[in-house]
């Protein structure tokens, strides 16, 4: 399986931005060979991205606003993954935001921020900013160790990631049939497939 973030922003600070990410230990000029790492620890990461999602949604009806963005963030995995690749991929970078662009009368851009970028004296602006990681992820690991919210969330996620994928190695594979399988490769052998080709 493959899949592609839809957009993936590097964030532009001012000179006053810039220092306080410096002095706080955010943003450096080191190089680094492997990853941000996943736990508590903090380095300095030469550029600072945001990874966005582009969603279509109906309306949105004013009881619906900013609801498919939380469903990106608590129910798909898609954001932690590509937030986790980009990472893997550009080692002296950091994602401290992620969020779901909803497209539909009007648009806007959600954005989940890292907590770590409190220290600056005006957030950047980057879109319509959320923040529903605090309430829901504690700033410390069951060891007792820090981290942000949003680490913490990103760690969640992957962990979520990796037991589906070491069970379904394991051979056990419940399908969930609806619209979405006439995308996979496996629809044509599938007993419970709902797209033409596949199921009863």
């Amino acid at each position: 399986m493959f899949g592609y973030a839809d957009r993936v922003d590097v964030i532009e600070f001012t000179k006053e931005q810039n220092k306080a990410l410096e002095d706080a230990g955010i943003l450096g000029d080191t190089s680094h060979d492997t990853p941000y790492p996943l736990d508590g620890t903090r380095r300095a990461a030469q550029r600072l991205v945001i990874v966005r999602d582009l969603k279509t949604v109906n309306g949105p009806k004013p009881d619906d606003v900013s609801l498919r963005h939380k469903r990106s963030l608590f129910e798909d995995l898609q954001l932690a993954l590509y937030a986790r690749a980009w990472e893997l991929l550009h080692p002296n970078d950091r994602v401290v935001g992620v969020g779901a662009s909803e497209i539909g009368e009007f648009t806007t851009h959600y954005v989940e921020l890292d907590s770590v970028l409190d220290v600056l004296p005006t957030l950047p602006e980057v879109g319509e900013l959320t923040a529903v990681f605090p309430t829901n992820f504690p700033s410390h690991l069951p060891d007792g160790s820090s981290i942000s919210p949003f680490r913490h969330w990103l760690r969640a996620r992957l962990e979520v990631a990796h037991r589906a994928v070491a069970t379904a190695a394991a051979g056990h594979i419940n399908p969930t049939p609806g619209s979405h399988c006439r995308y996979c490769p496996l629809t044509s052998s599938c007993a419970v497939s709902t797209a033409d080709g596949g199921g009863f």
